[in-house]
């Protein structure tokens, strides 16, 4: 009886579940039962209600340690794969072998989050991506997030360092700014709340980023406005990801030094206890970037302010054409000078010969001091932020601020480049709770409150001199009152609280539904605050006179969900969409507005084919609303609406090749573009674009990850097919969008030898992005030929014990290139060509410890 008691009891022992199973599986992987382990936890995870959802993850990360204990990896992968859609921010323990840890990271590199708001295989996700890892980014010496966007496929990039670092155009929409790309870190989005303006420039830290996603094409429904082109995510590193040799605590930093006088530094440290991390990182960033004094539209020759010059015609800037005599008498006018003559009805008074000279004179004085005309544009940023894990709660704090030169946004017939400067800063905090309430649904809320400023103390130091722009005039040339330099100080804050909560719905392996509300108020200035004798304009300004005040309460609510079907011979189907509603203090706004997707996809064997449409809106910005400096304010601008068309396929034709492509069309309308009305310039929806192309991606790893090659190709045709003539009409049009290459081929090889040194080459050739004069940047009358370009970088691992050594060198054969200018790019007032930078040097040590 006694033996029968036992043997009950040990039966008992071995079918329990449960927090039970999970215990004795761990006794025995700690034994090295490996085979008894993986029985024991399969039965439970085969049992109704064997294990809760939070077991279930254990589970599956003991199993997956336990097949690769006796290198069954085909079965880890599987289980890897189980574990991280159950749980999508999976964290290793500093304890878990290195080979798990490694093999994460491996499965992690082959799924996607970005596109439907959870993890899923890139392959099969409902949109066209990209990824970049954060080895790729190591082994390639990428020092900014711009050099990773130039070696992918489908971005075309004009660096100019003024108001943006650079204009970023995804798939050939050329606007004047960085405004049709959502660009997010951890989910947080970075695009400036009042501009819309994606400001990526060398702020942000690349030693921390676990992988970058990237979107192709509108996102709108599971985004909103702002995803329009598509969608940057920037996923950092979770604490675990800083820890090596089974640590509690690590440091990781990374410091180096550049041509221009660069100098830069990243510092991360984390900890990780039982049920909680935390990790700090911080950057800090200085060049002086390059001089283009050089080009000759900042060189501030004297010489440009001859007569002969366009701007500078003298004789029809300053001569009264009607009312001579009031004009006189209105500004206490001798009515005889050697500068003018008067007609004999007295009505106009022209400028005479004598009155040239004296104006190009008294204009020439302004380069008397060399404070204003030197080419200094330097560039300081720092960064720092905080991540911390405490079970199922994540909280994120952010700061960042970069003081630029804004100067080269415009001409030396402008302003001053050294006296111009532009100090712009982020904050904001986030909080994200993840609850798999069971192993069907999944709930996620996430809490976020952003601040973003355009700085006190940020000026641009314009001319105030006899010219088209200067604003001198006759009476003041007659005062004698020399040309002089005036600075006009500028503020902006805008300010927005935002929550989303979402529930995953995964009923089993074929079928999810993900639905989500999204809510936000903001607080979004008008225009900015200007000061010409306060640095300070949040305290002394002066604001627009807007109806209503210059702040705007606007309130937005988004409902989206999207749903996805896959049948076992290898159809998918996914169906989405998204309302959302926009009002803009009591009575304004966009309304409603409806965002669908739709997506077909076939597998057979390693073949998959993809039929994507997608639509999006892009709200316009408060900036764009009421800039009262340049045009008049609209605020009934409507949003830009674009619908979009891709077929594809891609395949993988082995295990060491695989390959896609990409063909897409998009139908852009509503665009806001610059009319002339009243004989001044205001923003309209009057614009339509019609844009085609392909991407095609090929990739080589060989099987021992030696040797890894990419090479991508992207065909880009945009083409405007509405604006305005010369009589202000809209009117059908057929021009090429400016400032796109046609053809576009990057090509990356890395090479590894004797486990320790990497050599990594990248080539980027573009094909001219502007070989006619007549596109839709009619004023820019230049033509720019294509380039080639090409990169290294040299890494020696472990020259130290955790030290990583490179050196590189960018634009290898320093090839001499130009991008085309921003805005309208007419060479007057703002550039109409940027030189890039030659070949340059840097010099990096990365330490783990």
């Amino acid at each position: 009886m006694v033996f029968q008691l036992t043997c009950i009891c040990v039966y008992a022992q071995e079918n329990t579940c449960g927090r039970a199973s999970i215990d004795s599986a761990e006794q025995r992987y700690d034994v090295g039962r490996f085979i008894e382990c993986i029985d024991g936890l399969s039965k439970c995870l085969q049992t109704r209600n064997g294990f809760d959802a939070d077991e279930k993850v254990q589970a599956y990360h003991l199993m997956a340690k336990c097949y690769l204990a006796i290198d069954s990896l085909d079965k880890a992968d599987a289980v890897i794969e189980e574990l991280l859609v159950l749980k999508e921010n999976f964290e290793t323990d500093p304890k878990d072998p290195e080979r798990f840890i490694n093999r994460i990271a491996l499965i992690r590199s082959s799924i996607i989050s970005s596109v439907s708001k959870r993890n899923e295989d890139i392959r099969l996700a409902p949109a066209t991506t990209a990824v970049i890892t954060a080895e790729e980014i190591l082994q390639r010496g990428y020092t900014d997030l711009i050099e990773v966007l130039k070696d992918l496929p489908g971005f075309d990039i004009s660096i100019y360092y003024g108001q943006l670092y650079a204009n970023v155009y995804q798939r050939g929409l050329r606007t004047n700014n960085t405004d049709k790309t959502l660009l997010l870190v951890d989910g947080v989005e970075e695009n400036d709340l009042w501009s819309n303006f994606a400001d990526i420039s060398q702020q942000y830290p690349i030693s921390n980023i676990k992988r970058i996603e990237v979107i192709y094409g509108p996102a709108s429904t599971m985004y909103g406005p702002t995803a329009f082109s598509g969608v940057i995510n920037i996923i950092t590193k979770d604490p675990v990801d800083y820890l090596t040799n089974r640590r509690s605590f690590g440091v990781s930093a990374n410091g180096g030094i550049a041509s221009y006088n660069t100098r830069y530094a990243d510092i991360n440290t984390a900890y990780k206890g039982r049920n909680f991390s935390a990790s700090v990182t911080g950057r800090f960033y200085k060049s002086d970037r390059p001089d283009l004094s050089g080009q000759g539209l900042w060189d501030f020759n004297p010489d440009d302010y001859e007569d002969s010059i366009a701007a500078f015609r003298y004789q029809n800037l300053l001569s009264i054409k009607s009312d001579g005599k009031a004009y006189l008498a209105a500004n206490n006018l001798p009515a005889s000078s050697p500068f003018f003559r008067v007609s004999r009805d007295t009505n106009r008074l022209t400028l005479t010969q004598a009155g040239i000279e004296e104006a190009t004179r008294l204009n020439k004085l302004i380069y008397d001091n060399p404070g204003y005309t030197a080419f200094i544009n330097p560039s300081n940023s720092y960064y720092l932020s905080g991540k911390m894990n405490f079970g199922d709660f994540t909280l994120g704090l952010v700061s960042w601020e970069k003081q630029e030169g804004i100067g080269t946004t415009f001409t030396d017939a402008i302003a001053s480049v050294s006296n111009s400067r532009w100090i712009t800063g982020h904050n904001y905090a986030y909080f994200r709770y993840t609850k798999r309430i069971n192993e069907k649904f999944l709930f996620t809320s996430f809490v976020n409150y952003r601040i973003h400023a355009i700085k006190n103390g940020s000026k641009i130091t314009t001319k105030n001199d006899y010219s088209t722009f200067g604003g001198l005039t006759l009476a003041d040339l007659v005062n004698g009152v020399p040309a002089s330099w005036k600075t006009t100080y500028y503020y902006e804050q805008s300010q927005q609280f935002r929550s989303e909560f979402k529930l995953l719905y995964t009923p089993n392996k074929s079928f999810y539904l993900n639905s989500g509300v999204e809510i936000r108020n903001s607080q979004l200035q008008g225009y900015y605050l200007t000061s010409l004798t306060s640095a300070r304009p949040q305290d002394d300004g002066r604001a627009p006179n807007i109806p209503g005040g210059n702040t705007f309460n606007v309130n937005d609510v988004g409902v989206y969900s999207q749903g996805n079907y896959r049948t076992r011979f290898g159809l998918g189907v996914t169906l989405g969409a998204r309302m959302d509603y926009n009002q803009i203090r009591q009575g304004g706004g966009l309304g409603y507005h409806v965002s669908p997707r739709f997506v077909l996809d076939y597998t057979i064997k390693d073949v998959i084919f993809k039929a994507i449409y997608s639509s999006g809106i892009e709200n316009v910005s408060n900036y764009t609303k009421f800039d009262e400096v340049n045009i008049a304010p609209n605020p009934n601008l409507k949003p830009e609406v674009i619908a979009n068309y891709e077929f594809s396929v891609g395949s993988k034709f082995s295990n060491i090749l695989s390959g896609d492509i990409d063909f897409y069309y998009s139908n852009i309308s509503d665009v806001v573009s610059a009319v002339l009305t009243s004989r001044r310039l205001q923003n309209q929806n009057i614009g339509e674009f019609r844009i085609k192309g392909l991407q095609a991606n090929v990739f080589f790893k060989s099987l021992d990850k030696k040797w890894q090659a990419t090479v991508n190709y992207a065909y880009t045709d945009p083409h405007q097919t509405k604006s305005v003539d010369t009589l202000n009409n809209v009117t059908d049009v057929d021009l090429p969008v400016s400032d796109i290459a046609t053809h576009k081929v990057n090509g990356i090889l890395n090479m590894l030898f004797f486990k320790k040194f990497n050599i990594n080459l990248r080539g980027n050739y573009l094909s001219s992005k502007k070989n006619t004069i007549e596109t839709s940047a009619p004023n820019n009358r230049l033509t720019f030929a294509g380039f080639f370009v090409t990169n290294a970088t040299i890494s020696a691992t472990d020259v130290m014990k955790g030290t990583t050594l490179q050196l590189g060198c960018n634009n290898i054969f320093n090839t001499t290139y130009y991008t085309p200018g921003i805005r309208t790019a007419g060479g007057i007032r703002v550039p109409n060509q940027v030189l890039q930078m030659g070949r340059n040097y840097f010099i990096r040590l990365h330490f783990d410890f």
